[in-house]
């Protein structure tokens, strides 16, 4: 006789028997509980249940093969993978020297699903660090999480051996609890519709086996010996049970009559009841009844929202349980703090048909947000050369910056088309030909600045990205050496100096490919101008190559020479440092891609000038509000190979209000911080 415990009262009884000598593991064997349908259900024996079985198995495989990667949030908001850390390898690779990580989160994930608990032991190596992990070697019903004197311990029995482990030593995955402690059973939730499954399935093996008949009893005329009773009752059972049998027919002698008991199958919709047992327990794991082979309202236009939902309302949950567990359980405090997380790639459950991914990739392309590289390696697809730029649509800016943003090209009104033969004529006619040729170059010009101020506008904020990736790294890094070094500064310059000695590799990297990009949007805008070679040519790749090598030299004395400066004479050199800092942070990607938009520009503009053999080059400031300095260089020719102001020159023009000290010689714009200039040929 099977009798319904409560739980408190088996684990009364699992404490007394413990205390028993000689007590062994089969006291840990599941403890079957009656149901109102008649049949036991336990934990394990809800998985001859095929529909447990299918949920279980497709929860913990799927859970078991997504990929399990170890990051590290950047100050920037992206991040990166910690390949290099033990704690990687454990979790992507094999937890231990016999398992592989998928069937260790499997062997995790199957119990859980039938026991609310997962559990593993966490091997330490002689200084602390994660060594391996072990599943526990009993099932999670075997195992009491206890409180003593404040402090988490779990217990259990193997071998005939009482072992109690602390709180540190265990991986611990709960599921739904309400003591914060451990998860409850869904089997001994759900026991009851299991219960009723499984008396479906007895009854219709019976059913079946009995010959397909309802239950029926024969009567007979006269009173039957004992003997002849059974002997009747045998003969009938051999002739008529079973699929065999079935639909025979039925010979009764001596006045026998047979009466049919029993409710018919299709009377108790037993077809129905099966099935909806089936449907109810795949909304009890939250699992699309599709995915364990029930199709009945499956289509072709909601499987796929439906497998969206399996990941979003089913998968998620069980995996951030995981994704916590291992960051409170096998990350230090230290370790999360420095932004050390781990988390699984569900991506790859979520992509839709070809049709919807490529629409979708269209989208975030067209909108700026995806690069070419960033869909390949949705696809899987190895990078390409140059695919890391990002677009942005041209006709699109933000909402308070529409009074800010500069009309670049003026729409006017188609003019009345003249034949081109005929223009030239007139042209020529009412300026002579020398000053028809100025106007043509001049218009030119114009059509050529417009373009590159285009492209300018459109790439700042590639620029800009490029920037706060470098003073991130130079931020991030001084700050955690000033603190190491605080006492001894002459430690900290010498060490400012190795590190800035390898900046110049990290700036070409970060800078490369919007340059690149750049670079051969402007020559296609200036070769407008005066004709010429374009794309990617090998003396532009050589052009770019040597800029990006003055550029970053530029940011490094920069930057060398207010730090050291600081070091130098300042009384809290320290303080300061940490403030400078702060204020690179906030504002010198802002003006570096300012300042690199605008010297990139005219750089490539000349660079294609010289190329196509021009000999002179004309000022031009922009805009009506250009200073004093900007609106005396306007018009300013020079030979290419000059400088439009020379270093050391103290420039001073009237109503400027004082002498602007050139720091360097200056073959094209910008002169100073935040012009906008251009150069044209002239």
């Amino acid at each position: 006789m099977n009798f319904l415990y409560s739980s408190s009262t088996i684990r009364k009884l699992k404490k007394i028997v413990r205390s028993w000598a000689g007590a062994d593991d089969r006291w840990y064997s599941p403890v079957t509980a009656s149901t109102k349908a008649g049949v036991g259900v336990d934990e394990e024996s809800a998985l001859k249940y095929l529909v447990v079985w299918s949920c279980v198995t497709l929860l913990a495989e799927t859970i078991a093969s997504l990929p399990l990667i170890l990051y590290r949030r950047l100050p920037n908001g992206s991040k990166e993978r910690v390949i290099d850390h033990p704690l990687y390898q454990l979790l992507h690779d094999a937890p231990n020297p016999e398992m592989t990580s998928f069937n260790f989160r499997e062997s995790l994930q199957a119990p859980a699903e039938l026991w609310g608990n997962c559990y593993a032991t966490i091997e330490r190596d002689g200084i602390g660090h994660i060594k391996a992990l072990w599943p526990f070697p009993v099932t999670p019903g075997a195992v009491d999480v206890v409180r003593k004197n404040g402090n988490i311990f779990y217990e259990y029995q193997s071998n005939g051996k009482r072992t109690s482990l602390p709180w540190s030593d265990v991986f611990h995955v709960p599921g739904m609890g309400f003591d914060g402690l451990v998860g409850k059973s869904p089997i001994a939730i759900a026991r009851e519709a299991i219960g009723l499954g499984l008396a479906t399935e007895q009854f219709g093996s019976q059913f079946f086996g009995n010959g397909t008949h309802p239950g029926c009893k024969v009567e007979h005329p006269g009173k039957l010996s004992t003997d002849a009773h059974a002997n009747l009752q045998k003969s009938m059972t051999q002739a008529y049970s079973g699929l065999g049998e079935a639909h025979k027919l039925i010979v009764l002698e001596e006045g026998m009559k047979l009466e049919t008991i029993g409710i018919p199958p299709e009377d108790a919709q037993f077809l129905q009841t099966r099935q909806h047992q089936k449907v109810e327990l795949c909304g009890f794991y939250k699992v699309p009844p599709h995915m364990v082979g029930i199709l009945d309202h499956a289509t072709f236009s909601n499987i796929e929202h439906q497998g969206i939902q399996f990941v979003v309302n089913c998968l998620s949950p069980r995996l951030k349980r995981w994704e916590q567990a291992i960051s409170l359980r096998l990350l230090t405090k230290a370790e999360r703090k420095s932004g050390l997380y781990a988390e699984f790639l569900v991506e790859g459950l979520l992509r839709g048909d070809i049709a919807s991914r490529y629409a979708a990739y269209n989208t975030a392309r067209q909108g700026g947000w995806y690069s070419a590289n960033d869909i390949r390696r949705k696809e899987n697809e190895n990078p390409i050369e140059g695919g890391d730029v990002y677009l942005v649509p041209l006709n699109m800016v933000p909402a308070d910056q529409v009074k800010a943003v500069p009309v670049l090209v003026e729409e006017e009104p188609e003019p009345e088309k003249v034949p081109v033969e005929e223009k030239k004529r007139d042209i020529i006619e009412f300026f002579g030909k020398e000053k028809a040729e100025r106007a043509a170059k001049f218009e030119r010009g114009k059509v050529s600045v417009a373009e590159r101020n285009r492209l300018q506008a459109q790439y700042h904020d590639l620029f800009k990205e490029a920037a706060d990736r470098t003073v991130a790294r130079e931020v991030v890094a001084i700050g955690k050496a000033l603190k190491k070094n605080v006492r001894s500064l002459g430690d900290f310059d010498k060490w400012l100096g190795d590190f800035y000695g390898d900046m110049p590799t990290h700036i070409r990297k970060y800078f490369r490919s919007v340059l690149g990009s750049y670079a051969e949007a402007i020559q296609r805008a200036a070769a407008g101008e005066v004709g010429g070679p374009v794309g990617m040519t090998p003396e532009l790749e050589k052009f770019i190559n040597e800029y990006l090598d003055g550029y970053a030299k530029r940011h490094v004395n920069s930057s060398l020479g207010q730090l050291r400066a600081l070091i130098r004479d300042s009384e809290d050199a320290a303080a300061d440092i940490d403030t400078r800092l702060n204020e690179w942070g906030e504002r010198r990607p802002e003006k570096i891609a300012s300042d690199e938009a605008v010297r990139s520009n005219n750089a490539v503009a000349k660079f294609t000038f010289a190329l196509a053999g021009v000999e002179t080059l004309r000022w031009v400031a922009q805009g009506n509000d250009s200073c004093p300095y900007c609106q005396e260089l306007d018009g300013r020719v020079v030979g290419i190979n000059k400088f439009f102001v020379k270093e050391g020159e103290n420039f001073e023009p009237k109503g400027a209000g004082g002498t602007m000290k050139i720091s360097g010689p200056h073959a094209h714009p910008p002169l100073h911080q935040g012009c906008v200039c251009a150069i044209v040929a002239e």
